[in-house]
Protein backbone atom coordinates (compact mmCIF):
# COMPACT_ATOMS: atom_id res chain seq x y z
CA UNK A 1 0.00 0.00 0.00
CA UNK A 2 1.45 3.15 -0.79
CA UNK A 3 1.50 6.14 1.49
CA UNK A 4 -1.01 9.00 1.69
CA UNK A 5 0.18 12.45 0.99
CA UNK A 6 -1.44 15.98 1.70
CA UNK A 7 -0.08 18.37 -0.36
CA UNK A 8 0.05 22.17 0.66
CA UNK A 9 1.45 24.53 -1.49
CA UNK A 10 2.37 27.97 0.20
CA UNK A 11 3.68 31.34 0.52
CA UNK A 12 7.04 31.97 0.99
CA UNK A 13 6.16 34.03 3.97
CA UNK A 14 4.34 31.06 5.88
CA UNK A 15 6.07 28.24 4.55
CA UNK A 16 9.37 29.96 6.31
CA UNK A 17 7.71 30.85 9.35
CA UNK A 18 6.97 26.69 9.29
CA UNK A 19 10.55 25.66 8.48
CA UNK A 20 11.51 28.18 11.35
CA UNK A 21 9.28 26.55 13.94
CA UNK A 22 7.46 29.66 15.08
CA UNK A 23 4.30 28.35 12.81
CA UNK A 24 2.58 25.45 14.35
CA UNK A 25 -0.63 25.15 12.80
CA UNK A 26 -1.56 25.73 8.74
CA UNK A 27 -4.80 27.09 8.06
CA UNK A 28 -7.29 26.28 5.14
CA UNK A 29 -10.84 27.67 5.10
CA UNK A 30 -13.69 25.52 6.10
CA UNK A 31 -15.10 25.59 2.95
CA UNK A 32 -16.44 22.39 0.89
CA UNK A 33 -13.41 22.11 -1.10
CA UNK A 34 -10.82 21.32 2.39
CA UNK A 35 -13.68 19.64 4.05
CA UNK A 36 -14.13 16.99 1.12
CA UNK A 37 -10.07 16.88 1.69
CA UNK A 38 -9.80 16.40 5.37
CA UNK A 39 -12.93 15.27 7.06
CA UNK A 40 -13.08 11.86 7.55
CA UNK A 41 -9.77 10.87 6.35
CA UNK A 42 -6.43 10.06 6.99
CA UNK A 43 -2.92 11.26 5.60
CA UNK A 44 0.43 9.17 6.34
CA UNK A 45 2.52 12.91 5.52
CA UNK A 46 2.36 16.24 4.86
CA UNK A 47 4.21 17.94 1.93
CA UNK A 48 4.49 21.56 2.57
CA UNK A 49 5.99 23.47 -0.40
CA UNK A 50 7.40 26.79 -1.08
CA UNK A 51 5.42 27.55 -3.83
CA UNK A 52 5.06 25.21 -6.95
CA UNK A 53 8.87 23.70 -7.19
CA UNK A 54 9.95 20.94 -9.23
CA UNK A 55 10.11 17.59 -7.52
CA UNK A 56 13.53 17.25 -7.17
CA UNK A 57 13.87 20.92 -5.64
CA UNK A 58 13.96 19.91 -1.81
CA UNK A 59 15.24 22.85 -0.22
CA UNK A 60 11.52 23.97 -0.91
CA UNK A 61 9.85 21.41 0.15
CA UNK A 62 9.35 19.92 3.69
CA UNK A 63 7.94 16.72 4.95
CA UNK A 64 5.80 16.09 7.88
CA UNK A 65 4.23 13.51 9.29
CA UNK A 66 0.65 13.61 9.63
CA UNK A 67 -0.95 14.93 13.12
CA UNK A 68 -4.46 15.83 11.76
CA UNK A 69 -5.90 18.87 12.27
CA UNK A 70 -8.13 21.09 14.74
CA UNK A 71 -11.37 23.83 13.75
CA UNK A 72 -10.88 27.00 14.27
CA UNK A 73 -12.31 29.97 14.76
CA UNK A 74 -9.88 33.15 13.99
CA UNK A 75 -9.16 36.60 12.49
CA UNK A 76 -6.22 36.74 9.92
CA UNK A 77 -5.51 39.77 7.62
CA UNK A 78 -5.23 36.94 5.01
CA UNK A 79 -9.21 35.40 5.17
CA UNK A 80 -10.32 39.28 6.16
CA UNK A 81 -11.63 41.22 8.86
CA UNK A 82 -14.21 38.87 9.61
CA UNK A 83 -13.88 35.62 11.98
CA UNK A 84 -13.88 33.00 9.99
CA UNK A 85 -13.95 29.38 10.50
CA UNK A 86 -10.51 27.50 9.68
CA UNK A 87 -9.25 23.59 9.69
CA UNK A 88 -5.61 24.51 11.66
CA UNK A 89 -3.74 21.56 10.44
CA UNK A 90 -1.09 20.29 12.11
CA UNK A 91 2.32 21.38 10.79
CA UNK A 92 4.46 20.84 14.24
CA UNK A 93 7.04 18.34 15.10
CA UNK A 94 10.18 17.01 13.25
CA UNK A 95 10.51 17.53 9.82
CA UNK A 96 11.60 14.33 7.66
CA UNK A 97 14.97 13.82 5.92
CA UNK A 98 14.50 15.00 1.54
CA UNK A 99 15.85 11.41 1.10
CA UNK A 100 12.47 10.35 2.31
CA UNK A 101 10.44 12.82 -0.50
CA UNK A 102 12.02 11.80 -3.12
CA UNK A 103 11.05 8.32 -1.77
CA UNK A 104 7.38 9.15 -1.69
CA UNK A 105 7.18 11.41 -4.47
CA UNK A 106 9.20 9.06 -6.92
CA UNK A 107 9.02 5.21 -5.40
CA UNK A 108 11.74 3.93 -8.60
CA UNK A 109 14.58 6.78 -7.06
CA UNK A 110 13.17 5.85 -3.50
CA UNK A 111 14.15 2.90 -3.15
CA UNK A 112 17.70 3.34 -4.67
CA UNK A 113 18.14 6.03 -2.27
CA UNK A 114 16.40 4.10 0.80
CA UNK A 115 19.82 3.06 2.52
CA UNK A 116 21.35 6.87 2.61
CA UNK A 117 17.91 7.49 4.50
CA UNK A 118 18.72 5.43 7.22
CA UNK A 119 19.30 7.64 10.53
Amino acid sequence: MSATILFLPLKAFYFDKIRAGRKPEEFRLASDYWRKRLVGRHYDFVLLTRGYPRADDFARQQLLPWRGYVLRTITHSHFGPAAVSVFAIDVSGERLPDCAIAALRSPSAGAQSAPACQR
